[in-house]
Parts: C-alpha cells; structure tokens; sequence
C-alpha cells in the first residue's frame, strides 16, 4: 500500500487518462474547500459537472492523442489519483489554449501540481510543436501566481479582463518553458 501523501514529500507523478476509475477520488478532492480556488477560478463543480467531465473525458479517450482537442489527464501520486491537469481551448478567446490543474489538499506543497504541468505541457507539445499555451490566473490568486512564475511561464504586462474579473495572463511555447530540474520536478 502507498504511503499516504501526507508523509511523503517526493512522489512520483505520473499522467493516466482520466476515467471511470478515477471518479470516486476526483469527487472527494472537488467537493474539498481548499480545492475550490484552483477549479474554475473557485467555482465548485457539482456532482453532474464531474459526471460530465468524465463522459468527455472516456470519449476523448478513444482518439488519438494527436487528434485531440483537449488533453486532460488524472494526476497520479504515488498511485493514488490526487487531480486532474490538461491543456484545452477556452471559449472566451479563439485560438488560445489553456492550462488547467487542480490537485488534492494532501498533494499541495509536494510539487506534485509543478511536475503534473511540465508533463502535460511536454505530453502536449510532442504533437503541437511551438503553440503557446496559456494560464489566466486571478491576480487574487497568490499560490497559482507563483506556480506559474516558479514555472517560467512569461507574464504579460498588464492584467487581462475575463468576465469583469481581472487576470494575469502567463504565456509559454515548447521553445520558450524551461527544462525541469530533476530535483525541483
């Protein structure tokens, strides 16, 4: 059995493709206040959202990677899913690709979240070479600020407006991101 995440402060992580056997932990981690400020710019999702979610995800599944639109993946800590990361479009802006993750309350402060993104992000890149991706990060929002800094993701100077909220717009390419130190994951 794998030792609980609290104790552990290097897990593994690995990306799976999310599914039907990640719904029990995946409803556990977003009905969890201290989630809620890294889904939907706090915005819990309902039991009918995950569901939906999920029904997207197991279609999305059968495609080839590369034929994709969006490319979400269950975040795996030392076996245990703890969260979901993916790269998708986003509605308000045609041609952007977003970067999207959430984690569990026991898996914040492991890096867990850091190496989750730099493997979707190198997982997306291998068959989209150069497209930028981008996060829209409430500039309320301290701890995902600094992920997306700590990640070398680049800041545009002034805030973007996102539904009459202000958010800080970080922009990478797969030239442009930083390759992970071993250590710092």
């Amino acid at each position: 059995m794998a030792a609980p995440l609290a104790e552990v402060t290097l897990v593994e992580v690995t990306l799976a493709d999310v599914g039907p056997e990640h719904e029990g932990a995946l409803r556990a981690i977003t009905r969890h206040a201290a989630t809620m400020k890294w889904i939907a710019n706090g915005v819990a999702w309902s039991g009918e959202k995950l569901r939906r979610f999920l029904k997207y995800c197991a279609e999305e599944a059968g495609q080839p990677r590369a034929e994709r639109e969006n490319y979400y993946s269950a975040v795996l800590a030392g076996g245990e899913c703890v969260g979901v990361v993916g790269v998708h479009p986003v509605n308000y802006e045609p041609g952007v690709r977003a970067l999207t993750v959430f984690v569990a309350p026991a898996a914040a402060g492991k890096k867990v979240g850091t190496r989750a993104i730099r493997l979707a992000l190198a997982a997306y890149w291998a068959h989209s070479p150069g497209q930028a991706v981008c996060v829209d990060v409430n500039v309320k929002n301290a701890p995902m600020n600094a992920l997306a800094t700590s990640l070398g993701l680049e800041r545009e100077r002034a805030p973007v407006k996102i539904s009459g909220k202000e958010y800080h717009r970080y922009t990478a390419t797969s030239q442009a991101l930083p390759a992970s130190p071993a250590s710092a994951g």
